[in-house]
């Protein structure tokens, strides 16, 4: 169990590596150097989160046929280093072709740490995204390093070649363990509690993905356009803060559950996101590296966990990627309203957006809070 988690950490920390240089470098690129819009980047965006909407079927199939068959998927992860070479109207379906590769390696790999994890799900995903954290925090620094050196093109290539090698390995890694695989029904998942939880993911994610989008093109003029300290700042800095709050971040996600830990992060998320749109140079930075995206992620994989049996981890995690995908894939909406509002008051409304989930999460809340005073055991789908 322990090697099969270091090696998928090690999967990560590669994968988390390549993701990083990619966006550490491809709002800049894209903007400064193929004189996109507002509007382009969002539909940009939109095309990377799209695929993920996915995420669910692959997840039901790893659940039904085992993990060979989904994890093979992960190699179109490749294609990302194609997107400092193409024409920026053929970006959008370069990022698409790769996030399907993500679409389908990340749902089942995160179901086969949930499986190996029993109660300690949030120490367990804490330590695999730890590896994610570092490499992420490295990909700014080497992005900066390497661009600076050689081109924004030559490094935008690496990134693929590392993001297709990290789902290589962890599909070497989970096909030699396989679990006893059952027939899933879909609509049994959907029915479910898990569908307020999918909601609340889908709500919270559509404010953080605008802000991000938002901030990380507003950071790269703060900096006064260098490359290497937008990398540091926009990347690096609030990855390994983040690495070393990971395990605090676990261990607080299995002692308070996921719906209080989810909560948490909905509550700082919106308060950021209104500071944010007021503050300017390094309070804006300060800001921004501000450690709350271990609780966001490790709460919602913690609580899909608890409210789902574990020959159904597939469809389960599949749904949460497939809803943060929903967000990230319909974000683009927002581009018209935001070229004409500016920066201040697109930010207010990310935070007006992060805090509606509030509600779905609160009926998530009181229906496992009434099954577990019912039996102490919980089994909703």
């Amino acid at each position: 169990m322990n090697k099969i988690l270091i090696l998928l950490t090690i999967a990560n920390f590669m994968g988390s590596l390549g993701w990083s240089i990619y966006f550490s470098l491809s709002r800049p690129y894209y903007t400064s150097f193929l004189n996109a819009t507002y509007s382009m980047v969002l539909v940009i965006a939109s095309c990377e989160w799209l695929p993920g909407l996915t995420s669910f079927i692959w997840g039901y199939l790893s659940d039904r046929y085992g993990v060979k068959r989904v994890l093979i998927i992960g190699a179109l992860a490749y294609v990302l280093s194609l997107v400092g070479v193409v024409e920026l109207k053929f970006i959008p379906i370069v990022v698409a072709l790769a996030s399907l590769g993500w679409a389908a390696a990340w749902p089942t790999i995160l179901a086969g740490i949930s499986r190996i994890s029993g109660e300690y799900i949030g120490r367990r995903y804490g330590f695999f995204a730890l590896g994610g954290n570092i490499g992420w925090g490295l990909g700014g620094i080497v992005a900066g390093l390497i661009a600076s050196y050689t081109s924004l093109r030559l490094t935008l290539t690496l990134s693929g070649l590392l993001a297709g090698l990290a789902y290589t390995l962890s599909y070497f890694v989970l096909s030699r363990y396989e679990w006893k695989y059952t027939t899933v029904r879909i609509m049994g998942v959907l029915k479910g509690v898990l569908g307020y939880v999918a909601l609340a993911c889908i709500i919270l994610t559509l404010g953080m993905e605008y802000a991000f989008n938002l901030i990380s093109v507003k950071l790269y003029y703060e900096v006064n356009e260098n490359v290497l300290l937008y990398g540091l700042v926009i990347t690096s800095l609030p990855a390994f803060i983040g690495a070393i709050v990971r395990p605090i971040a676990g261990a607080i996600t299995d002692k308070l559950g996921g719906a209080k830990t989810v909560l948490t992060a909905i509550i700082m998320y919106s308060l950021i996101y209104l500071l944010a749109s007021f503050l300017r140079g390094y309070a804006l930075v300060l800001l921004w590296i501000i450690p709350i995206y271990p609780f966001y992620d490790t709460g919602f994989i913690r609580l899909a966990s608890e409210v789902s049996s574990k020959d159904k981890r597939g469809a389960a995690m599949g749904l949460i990627n497939t809803s943060m995908s929903i967000a990230g894939s319909t974000v683009f909406i927002f581009g018209p309203l935001t070229d004409v509002l500016g920066y201040t008051y697109s930010m207010i409304i990310a935070s007006i957006i992060a805090s509606t989930s509030l509600i779905p999460l609160l009926i998530v809340y009181r229906i496992v809070s009434r099954v577990v005073k019912r039996d102490k055991r919980i089994k909703l789908i």
